[in-house]
């Protein structure tokens, strides 16, 4: 019995060149074929592959330092707000928080970058406050060919994390975000395939750990006692949901269903009750009276 965590970072990147079938081994390449993975694969526009290589690259922006005229040094972080309703695709105007021994301030806009609707490529205004006192950070931020290209190039950490959890869940029981099960070594080709595409990235940090467990009644039980108590307390969110004034239902039986299904699963796989049957019936009553309303 293996416990198995994944851990992706946010700064993880995974360029698409690497997931060639000619660099992967056969059993990678052919459990990376596999309609249900590939099916998660994001179609990105150019709009939303802009969007995604400038939220990259704000990350690494935020934290840095700019050497003042007195000799000290300034803590910089940028800060990309988008103004409400408004009728752009993209339409991002950043700024620069400043922190001192004294005091934080804040910079006059920039840099602006601005699409349209329909994927149509965003256009940027760097202001003469950018230009010459964050040059490095508008050219990160506002070189549009480059982050088009840089985005069409790479998977990013989100995306890392979902190909890692479909590859996980052909052979796994997921208990809860990054955490999952393997009672056989049914899963030891997925588990070295997932390892060969981890260490595809070029960086970031994307990695597996993996706990071996004796696979014992006791063993069996007290995991049975930790699944229990943590999707209780899904139980009583989806609970607190319905006790909203205008409840969306729908959404708790989606919710509800997949709980009942997770439920299941795992006792299949372990083989023993999970304790979380009278909180799920007494949920399934409020929901069927709400149905009825």
């Amino acid at each position: 019995m293996e416990l198995i965590r994944l851990s992706v970072t946010k700064d993880t990147l995974l360029p698409k060149v690497h997931l060639a079938t000619a660099e992967l081994p056969d059993t990678v390449t052919s459990l990376w074929a596999c309609d249900t993975i590939q099916a998660t694969l994001p179609q990105r526009n150019a709009t939303d592959t802009l969007r995604v290589a400038l939220a990259y690259h704000a990350h690494i922006w935020q934290k840095f330092t700019r050497l003042l005229a007195d000799g000290t040094l300034q803590e910089c972080k940028v800060i990309i707000d988008s103004p409400k309703n408004s009728d752009k695709a993209i339409d991002y105007r950043i700024r620069v928080r400043r922190r001192d021994s004294k005091n934080v301030s804040y910079s006059d806009e920039v840099a602006t970058i601005q699409s349209g609707t329909g994927g149509v490529v965003a256009v940027t205004d760097v202001t003469a406050e950018g230009r010459q006192l964050y040059p490095d950070l508008v050219a990160s931020l506002c070189d549009i060919s480059d982050l088009l290209s840089f985005g069409e190039q790479h998977w990013f950490a989100n995306d890392v994390r979902r190909m890692a959890q479909d590859l996980l869940r052909q052979d796994v029981l997921p208990l809860w975000p990054g955490t999952f099960l393997a009672l056989s070594g049914t899963a030891t080709v997925t588990l070295d395939a997932l390892r060969i595409l981890l260490s595809k990235t070029s960086h970031g940090s994307a990695t597996l750990r993996i706990l071996s467990l004796d696979n014992t009644p006791a063993n069996r039980e007290a995991l049975a006692r930790e699944l229990g108590e943590k999707w209780s307390e899904e139980v009583q969110e989806i609970t607190d949901m319905l006790g909203f004034t205008d409840p969306n239902v729908k959404r708790c039986q989606r919710l509800f269903d997949a709980l009942i299904a997770k439920v299941k699963q795992a006792e299949e796989l372990l083989g023993i009750e999970i304790p979380i049957w009278d909180g799920l019936a007494d949920l399934e009553l409020s929901l069927s009276m709400l149905s009825l309303d």
